[in-house]
């Protein structure tokens, strides 16, 4: 120790009050002693020029620090006593290892934050994390991907950010149709498509998958002729939609409605009188008589099996039931025919006239609409008599 220092030590020593109670004025050269001081710390002399000179203190004590956890101070060579040492620094606010700093550690000589390795979702790059007044900060600095397993229990990854958090999703490779995330986008199954394909009735899509399997995705708004539908409404062409069947067929400009199996009018529906169903169209027609009140015509509707409308068509002429009234209701060139006049109902029969049966025939039976019947008359020159009217006779079948 050199004088300096000496100098100081005793200093410190007679201002802590630490100098032992007894010392002898003269000792013999080179001797050493040591002797306790009130801090418990143990101090060591040599003798020079006669004199104690003080070498140093050295020693531990117990005491209490942080926690209330039982730990050890240290003397220096001053005779001084270091901070209570109770284990290695940890991140709760207080200074552990008596050092004099809070939650620090040492590097180089200088009093740095605590830190630590972290890495909460295994990455590839691990991060640090510090300690501020007894709280440990986020996670920083991680980078690569970190393993994960995905569909079908394959290995994958999640690629690490630097603050160390995980992508949610697991990238176990290219999507397959499978019914599940394969890359780890968040989506199913997305933008698979493979070949193309087509419906019953010819509207063309893409084979693309849905919940796993690959399934016809058909692309409506694309428009068929009729003829490719075996449709036969001129100049018009019929809509694919979603499920792949085809729309009404249309012109390409509205006309007037008719029974054609086609949506003339463009309301989309086929056939149909306005604001009805399909082939609730009727129009008034001629039977064998000529034309007569109350006589119409329906629109028959044939489907086929694709659901496409095919080849709609008028139906016979068809008048109001026969009532007993002495006329021809129904338009079938009878009067009140099928005993609709009975005598035997409720209500007396009153039998029409001969002259108003006879009206416009010419010969053979008719009805007096009570049961009974009338004789229209014969037919000049042996002509035959059909159905009331006399006619020429065909050599062929022995008729008109």
């Amino acid at each position: 120790m050199s004088r300096v220092h000496t100098l100081v030590a005793v200093i410190s020593i007679l201002a802590l009050g630490l100098m032992p109670q007894s010392a002898e004025a003269e000792c013999t050269a080179g001797a050493t002693r040591s002797s306790t001081m009130s801090n418990g710390c143990v101090m060591r002399e040599v003798c020079n020029n006669r004199t104690w000179e003080p070498l140093g203190c050295s020693g531990t004590r117990t005491c209490t620090g942080c926690g209330g956890k039982q730990g050890t101070q240290t003397c220096d060579e001053d005779c001084g006593t270091s901070g209570c040492n109770v284990g290695p620094e940890t991140c709760n606010n207080c200074d552990d290892n008596g050092d004099g700093s809070i939650d620090n550690a040492w590097n180089n000589s200088n009093h740095n934050s605590l830190a630590e390795a972290c890495n909460p979702n295994a990455c590839g790059q691990g991060g640090t994390r510090t300690c501020t007044a007894g709280i440990w900060s986020a996670c920083t600095g991680c980078g690569g991907v970190a393993a994960c397993v995905g569909c079908d229990s394959k290995p994958g990854t999640r690629a690490c950010a630097s603050d160390c958090s995980a992508a949610p999703r697991c990238n176990a490779g290219a999507e397959a149709c499978n019914n599940c995330d394969d890359d780890g986008d968040g989506l199913v199954d997305e933008s698979l498509t493979r070949n193309t394909c087509s419906s019953p009735v010819g509207c063309s899509g893409l084979e693309t998958c849905v919940s796993g399997q690959y399934v016809c995705k058909f692309q409506a708004g694309t428009r068929r002729t009729c003829w490719e539908l075996g449709v036969s409404c001129p100049d018009s062409t019929a809509e694919c939609r979603a499920d792949g069947s085809a729309g009404p067929c249309q012109p390409a400009t509205a006309r007037p409605e008719d029974c054609n199996s086609c949506d003339d009018n463009l309301d989309g529906v086929v056939d149909n009188a306005p604001g009805g169903m399909t082939g609730s169209i009727t129009r008034s027609c001629t039977n064998s008589v000529g034309e007569c009140s109350g006589v119409s015509q329906v629109c028959e509707v044939r489907l086929s099996n694709g659901g496409v409308w095919l080849d709609n068509r008028w139906g016979v002429c068809v008048g109001p039931a026969e009532t007993c009234n002495g006329e021809d209701d129904d338009c079938d060139d009878d009067i009140d025919e099928g005993d609709v006049c009975r005598s035997d109902t409720t209500a007396c029969c009153v039998p029409v006239s001969q002259e108003a049966a006879c009206r416009g025939k010419d010969c053979g039976p008719v009805s007096d609409g009570c049961g009974g019947t009338y004789d229209c008359g014969t037919c000049p020159m042996g002509d035959p008599c059909f159905r009331n009217y006399c006619c020429q006779p065909n050599p062929e079948t022995g008729g008109c």
